[in-house]
């Protein structure tokens, strides 16, 4: 970290404790003095007060002509912070994928005016909320405990998800939805796999052979995580060391030795990542599918 970095970050700890003691000021005034030297308190109270906020404000220019000395090296007090930014990219993906689903939804069910506002309802109720708990994640209001608990009313939710969509459309409509809900975690499954193989291929040097048969494997564990293409064990989100294990169970046959002691490390960075999320607990991040 170079000295510019720090001084900045000296400087915005200054600014926090400034902000500190303002709160301070404002919410430990003196109670009203009653009796005897009643007067005498409150001006001395007074008096104090005005110490205080005389300090403050020398503080305040303190940290001003420091942040000027920077110039364009000083930090940008009122820019968004990341998780700031990260939200705003999370609501913007989450808006543009609602967009494409339901004009798939509208032309793969025919729906009309009434049932593409009702649906869309639905869904885009289940989006806010999803959102809403992504920027919680992201800003540590969640423990462990918390996710683990959304984890587990997951599947209780999106039955009643289900239900409601159920009431809106008919029989054949609702039918030809659950296919095309089944056909969302095909199509996931598979971007995932396609992800993973673009960040280990170059590293591992696949040969064609060893592509396909990577593919497969990876592509199996996502479905079986979606519960797609037969999966029939219960999956655990939580159980990041049991993914990962299985994972690489998967993945020894197909690779050489060489290269599945490189991939082990690959997936050992993931376990730390998924871990780093919640807090150093074994879990991953919540993704409530739609």
């Amino acid at each position: 970290m170079n000295k510019t970095v720090l001084f900045a970050a000296g400087i915005l700890t200054g600014l926090a404790l400034a902000a500190a003691g303002n709160a301070f000021f404002i919410h430990s005034g003196p109670a009203p003095a009653t009796g005897s030297g009643a007067v005498k308190a409150s001006e001395r109270a007074m008096a104090l007060d005005q110490a205080r906020a005389k300090d403050l404000s020398q503080r305040e220019a303190v940290i001003k002509a420091k942040l000027a000395e920077l110039g364009p090296n000083a930090p940008d007090l009122n820019a968004p912070t990341i998780q700031d930014r990260m939200a705003t990219a999370m609501n913007a993906a989450v808006k543009q994928q609602m967009q494409l689903k339901m004009a798939a939804l509208k032309s793969r069910l025919n729906l009309s005016d009434d049932e593409e506002k009702a649906i869309g309802d639905i869904l885009q109720k289940e989006a806010d909320y999803a959102t809403g708990l992504g920027g919680k994640m992201m800003s540590g209001q969640l423990s462990p405990d918390d996710i683990k608990k959304l984890v587990a009313d997951q599947k209780s939710r999106q039955a009643a998800v289900d239900q409601q969509i159920q009431n809106v459309l008919t029989p054949a409509q609702y039918i030809d939805y659950q296919n095309s809900q089944n056909d969302d975690k095909k199509n996931a499954a598979q971007t995932q796999a396609n992800a993973e193989m673009a960040q280990i291929q170059s590293s591992l040097q696949l040969t064609d052979d060893q592509k396909d048969k990577v593919f497969t494997a990876l592509y199996s564990g996502y479905a079986q995580q979606a519960g797609v293409d037969g999966a029939t064990s219960p999956y655990d989100p939580t159980d990041i060391d049991g993914q990962m294990n299985a994972k690489e169970a998967a993945m020894q046959s197909v690779l050489t030795p060489e290269q599945f002691a490189t991939y082990t490390k690959f997936v050992e960075s993931q376990k730390q990542m998924y871990k780093a999320i919640l807090g150093g607990q074994s879990g991953a991040p919540v993704v409530l599918k739609q």
